[in-house]
């Protein structure tokens, strides 16, 4: 069983455990691996009988735990096991080649072409064999070849398993999660390119890369004005390089040139010590590529042979994080995750500086294997203004100044606004509605003065009920700042929380001027990462890590972890196939932190043959939809941006909705739900994947399925076991 992702954080959790009887999956949205679930089952020969292997021609039998073919013609022959593959997906097998009989047997692994082997088909040596792949045909079989010959053979710890990027079941039953976080820039191999300033000598570069086209397509071009020739490209399939003096070539750990079409590999080139006079991302010598890009690394020094393993077998860590490695930060001279999923620069997480300029390029979002962003433990920020950086809508109360857009930002982009004051008393003023007492609020915004306001003052507000006051001066100057101020709250109840900024004022009937850009208002003790919004929806919602400095992001701001949460952002969404349930016996929780009830998005979509059950929201209210009856059945409204666990139950003909261990509204009844074996589980998304029209936006976690109706007092105590870990600031 796979289940599809699209975005994480890491967890602490706390030491209650959930009920155990009837659950058939409960993903915790802890860690990642890279190996799926074993896809044969007793492969390694403990059960009696050959289980679900089948010969050709022939008999097996299982002899002291080994499954033993015995060949009745001389034709070659075939061991079979029906799992089947999913082609285009990678796979990792394994197995053990035991002697038996006579020395010239030879044998392969073959999923419509052969795997391994002397002319990529024959195999005789004895032991552990490992073989990765990417499926070209839905089977797999063990090809044998007997020459001419009646012939035994046997083998033993048999083993499947999808490669690429898993968020284990925490309920035991192997339905782990495969994440699609990952995003990655894709250039069209007509002009695309990222230019980067960079000149530090280097001697290994390391990517993720999936050629487009088996013709020549540019990966990296070191040489000045791109009129030299130093590169590295991919052609054929192979990797190649020039202007480059010894050179080893490592993919996907291993040490070889070969790449395959159409799939991600992970690239290690090692050189010695190299200047470039350039860079550029998708260019060189004269060349384009048709390339997706992700995670591009460089060093000073080359990668060791351990160092190459160990980065391919964990995409979520940088290699120096391997104990024992001699390669430290300090020797990370360029880092450019290519993660941001907007915008028009490449940040540079190494310390370096050194951005890059996407020329054509486009984000390219849910690719699996490479780094997945929802897995890595840094801060998605937070943001309550609905419009961070557009100070033209209602929303924004603008008192006695104009404003201009276009100017550049800290970013480079033209995203900056010009506030100029027509009189004594000008601001800025954002009403957030709604708030409530003891709770601790930080605003901030970037903000830089002209010619005529450097050395003047501008004032950050936070307002409770337009009565009382919080405010922090800060003196502008001809460079971008980041400022802010906090304030706790903790008499009456609130209504309403005002951020506002005053401009300078100090010469009556001269236009006094700002330059302000993100703007920002969060439910915290300290500040955290920028996040852009447009309307309540967040568009940059990942945050570049500072690898240096792992307490920051790459603006210098204070990374805060977002613990427990499954973080969908936009592009979120999970599905699952083939589930059983006990037909019309369910129950589903999850804790969920929702950003706008009126969005109508989808909290998990449950599709079979025979029914279909949607859990989201409808008119602002948590909400089930049955599709037999055509009908949204309405429980109630819930807080937005607090968590929420929500435990939804199905007995065949009501539906019951609690929120923590209350009943939410009205029992409904629907007659004759019977959802039993599914075909297509969404979590965070409808089950037409990929069409991702109903993507929910927001944070999920710990997402438990029961193939039975849990009791008010078993609801009480997953609830108390996942408290502690979704607490509201």
């Amino acid at each position: 069983m796979i289940i599809t992702f699209t975005n994480v954080i890491g967890a602490i959790r706390t030491a209650f455990s959930v009920v155990r009887s009837g659950l058939k999956m409960w993903l915790g949205f802890e860690t990642s691996e890279t190996l799926g679930a074993e896809l044969v089952s007793n492969g390694d020969f403990s059960n009696p009988g050959v289980g679900d292997f089948t010969a050709v021609s022939g008999s097996l039998a299982q002899v002291s735990n080994e499954l033993i073919l015995t060949t009745t013609t001389t034709v070659d022959n075939a061991i079979n096991y029906n799992i089947p593959l999913v082609i285009g997906n990678t796979y990792k097998a394994t197995l053990l080649f035991n002697e038996v009989g006579s020395s010239t047997n030879k044998w392969a692994l073959y999923s419509g072409v052969y795997l391994n082997g002397t002319n990529n088909r024959e195999v005789q040596t004895y032991g552990v064999h490992t073989v990765t792949f990417v499926a070209t045909n839905a089977d797999l079989s063990i090809q044998t070849f007997g020459a001419g010959a009646i012939a035994t053979y046997s083998f033993d710890n048999i083993s499947v398993k999808e490669l690429t990027q898993f968020t284990p079941d925490k309920s035991g039953n192997n339905n782990v999660g495969e994440l699609f976080t990952g995003k990655a820039l894709e250039f069209d191999g007509a002009g695309d390119n990222v230019d980067i300033d960079f000149t530090t000598p280097i001697k290994s570069a390391v990517f993720w890369v999936k050629p487009l086209d088996t013709n020549v397509q540019s990966i990296l071009g070191f040489g000045g004005a791109f009129s030299g020739s130093k590169y590295i490209k991919s052609i054929n399939n192979n990797i190649q390089s020039a202007g480059l003096s010894t050179v080893s070539v490592y993919v996907n750990g291993v040490s070889t040139t070969s790449v395959p079409l159409d799939q991600w590999s992970r690239v290690v080139v090692n050189f010695a010590l190299l200047t470039p006079q350039e860079l550029k991302f998708g260019f060189g010598y004269n060349s384009y590529g048709n390339i997706q890009l992700s995670d591009v690394q460089l060093y000073n020094e080359n990668l060791s042979t351990d160092d190459i393993t160990y980065d391919y077998a964990n995409p979520q860590n940088l290699v120096t994080d391997r104990s024992g490695t001699s390669i430290g930060l300090s020797n990370l001279k360029g880092y450019w995750a290519l993660s941001e999923g907007a915008g028009s620069l490449a940040y540079d997480s190494s310390g370096e500086g050194n951005n890059g300029t996407i020329n054509g390029a486009t984000y390219e979002p849910n690719q699996p294997r490479i780094p997945q962003l929802g897995m890595m433990n840094w801060s998605k920020g937070s943001n309550l203004l609905t419009y961070s950086e557009d100070f033209s809508q209602s929303v924004w109360t603008k008192n006695q100044l104009t404003q201009t857009y276009g100017f550049a930002s800290p970013t480079g982009q033209l995203n900056a606004t010009k506030l100029i004051a027509t009189n004594t008393d000008p601001y800025i003023l954002f009403t957030l509605s709604g708030a409530s007492t003891d709770r601790t609020y930080s605003a901030s915004a970037y903000i830089k003065g002209t010619a005529s306001t450097i050395g003047e003052d501008v004032r950050l507000w936070i307002i409770k009920d337009s009565s009382v006051f919080h405010s922090q001066d800060f003196t502008l100057t001809s460079d971008w700042q980041r400022i802010s101020t906090t304030k706790t709250f903790t008499s009456d109840v609130s209504t309403s929380i005002l951020f506002r900024l005053d401009t300078p004022n100090t010469n009556v009937g001269v236009s006094d001027e700002v330059f302000v850009w993100a703007t920002q208002l969060e439910q915290s003790s300290s500040v955290g990462a920028y996040r852009l919004t447009d309307g309540g929806a967040t568009l940059n919602s990942t945050v570049i890590p500072n690898p240096i400095i792992p307490t920051k992001d790459i603006f210098g701001n204070l990374v805060r972890d977002r613990l427990n949460s499954f973080n969908l952002g936009k592009f979120g969404g999970a599905r699952v196939d083939d589930i059983a349930i006990n037909g019309n016996q369910a129950t589903i929780q999850l804790w969920f932190k929702n950003v706008n009830s009126n969005d109508n998005l989808y909290l998990a979509d449950i599709h079979s043959a025979t029914d279909r059950i949607v859990l989201g929201f409808n008119s602002s209210q948590l909400s089930v939809y049955h599709e037999i009856t055509g009908t949204w059945q309405n429980f109630g409204t819930i807080t937005d941006g607090d968590w929420n666990f929500a435990t939804f139950t199905f007995d065949g003909t009501t539906l019951k909705c609690f929120v923590g261990t209350s009943q939410l509204g009205v029992t409904k009844t629907i007659t004759a739900i019977n959802l039993g074996t599914t075909e297509q589980f969404g979590v965070g998304m409808n089950h037409y994947f990929p069409t991702r029209t109903q993507d929910y936006n927001g944070h999920i976690s710990d997402f438990l399925l029961y193939d039975r109706v849990l009791t008010s007092d078993e609801i009480e105590n997953n609830y108390n076991a996942g408290l502690s870990a979704h607490t509201n600031n």
